[in-house]
């Protein structure tokens, strides 16, 4: 129970970083989106990496969280994490581009 509790805190945080950069791309009129996009990718990979770290680091502590065999929660929460960071830069993508004038 307790590693659900900690991976839905983690999610959150990724739900939380997602809607942020959502929010301060979609008003940049500028061509900095595509370089803040692929930062936020790699700040989302730095997260889970860490997060696992720090699941080996807490068992070797002795401080248990039960992200079951193999750490199998975390790597499901990269999962998940990867694909709604997907949907958001599709989403970033999107409205940018239905705001943009017709030529």
């Amino acid at each position: 129970m307790k590693g659900l509790l900690v991976l839905l805190i983690m999610y959150s945080i990724v739900i939380i970083l997602s809607i942020a950069v959502r929010r301060l791309t979609i008003g940049l009129k500028s061509k900095w989106v595509y370089i803040i996009l692929p930062i936020y990718i790699i700040i989302i990979t730095i997260y889970i990496d860490l997060m696992n770290w720090l699941t080996n680091y807490f068992r070797d502590k002795k401080i248990y969280l039960d992200m079951g065999h193999a750490n199998i929660g975390i790597l499901i929460l990269g999962l998940i994490s990867y694909v709604t960071v997907l949907f958001f830069i599709i989403n970033i993508i999107y409205k940018r581009y239905r705001k943009r004038p017709m030529a």
